[in-house]
């Protein structure tokens, strides 16, 4: 059975990114942007966050339709995430977007500094909008 699952990514599994082909493999169907709400964020030569549920920070995501399957490999082997390992670098979880139900998600496991003003894009009332960018930070 292929079931479908929509995956969020916000570092180098977007378009023009290094890792894109990795999505590319996984056969990865382009839904839209998105954003999702976080805590922190920060980069270490690749971005790592911190989801919240009651924050006003909204992190841009790319959104992809890709089969559990290859959600399973290449996406977790990239992401070095193993569902039943205890030393997962991230792990995937699912949370809500601001657009759309559900969507898979790789979160970090430990603690990250908050580096969310390097990525600030700008304001809608009380929220503040952010996009990972190479070329902002570096």
């Amino acid at each position: 059975m292929n079931i479908i699952n929509k995956v969020a990514v916000y570092g180098t599994l977007k378009k023009a990114y290094a890792n894109h082909s990795s999505m590319v493999s996984a056969g990865g169907e382009y839904i839209g942007k998105d954003y999702i709400q976080i805590e922190r964020v920060d980069c270490c030569g690749f971005p790592m966050v911190k989801l919240s549920d009651s924050s006003k920070k909204w992190l841009e995501v790319e959104v992809y339709n890709v089969s559990l399957h290859w959600i399973e490999w290449p996406l977790d082997t990239l992401e070095w995430y193993t569902p039943w390992s205890t030393y997962n670098l991230y792990h995937r979880v699912k949370t809500i977007t601001k657009n759309w139900a559900e969507v898979w998600v790789y979160e970090i496991e430990r603690d990250v500094d908050d580096k969310s003003e390097d990525y600030f894009t700008h304001k809608e009332g009380e929220d503040l909008f952010f996009t990972w960018d190479r070329t902002l930070v570096y």
